[in-house]
């Protein structure tokens, strides 16, 4: 989830449902759609079902709904390792 819509490469505002964060309050989300993020060596990796929640301060990601797309994630010495089991890439 993010409230940062510039960060989408493809946004589909049709797409809304109530969502609730850890802090318990209720939130439409005003989108789904697919995210860039920058990983390691320069490679850019896709992030999709990403939803928009303008009111939303910081971005959070869902470790499940990342292993259940193909990702593999390890925390170790204040790190999150985020990797792609198809292509290797880390995020």
């Amino acid at each position: 989830m993010t409230g940062t819509k510039s960060l989408f490469m493809k946004l589909d505002e049709t797409q809304k449902i109530k969502v609730r964060p850890g802090n318990k309050k209720g939130h439409t989300s005003r989108g789904k759609g697919i995210v860039e993020v920058s990983a390691i060596h320069g490679k850019v990796e896709e992030l999709h079902d990403i939803q928009f929640i303008p009111k939303l301060v910081y971005n959070l990601l869902s470790v499940g709904q990342l292993m259940a797309q193909g990702y593999f994630v390890s925390f170790d010495d204040n790190a999150c390792v985020i990797t792609n089991k198809n292509s290797g890439t880390k995020v």
